[in-house]
């Protein structure tokens, strides 16, 4: 994408990311903010009264669907490297023995 830019698009691009922040520095500086604002909610909140607040209940929902993405369990990664899929979770009760009998 770099090659096929000019010198002029490129340098607008960087204006636009001075005056509007895109990327992984703007989803860091969402996360701080939530950091810090979490903290002052659950200094001030009755811990009888109401749950404490996470980090992402201070988040948007861009960047949550982001993290959410990036939340996938490692077996998940594992197996989709080798391009195979995770085998499904066995319930209790789900066992042959128990419908023989």
């Amino acid at each position: 994408m770099l090659a096929e830019m000019s010198s002029i698009n490129l340098t607008e691009w960087m204006a636009f990311d001075q005056l509007e922040p895109f990327g992984e520095a703007e989803k860091n500086a969402e996360y701080r903010a939530g950091v810090i604002a979490s903290t002052v909610a659950n200094v001030n909140i009755d811990p009888k009264k109401h749950k404490a607040l996470k980090v992402t209940d201070f988040m948007r929902e861009a960047y949550l669907q982001e993290e959410r993405e990036a939340e996938a369990p490692l077996e998940e990664k594992i197996f989709a490297m080798f391009g195979k899929r995770p085998p499904e979770p066995q319930r209790h009760g789900d066992t042959e023995e128990e419908g023989e009998g």
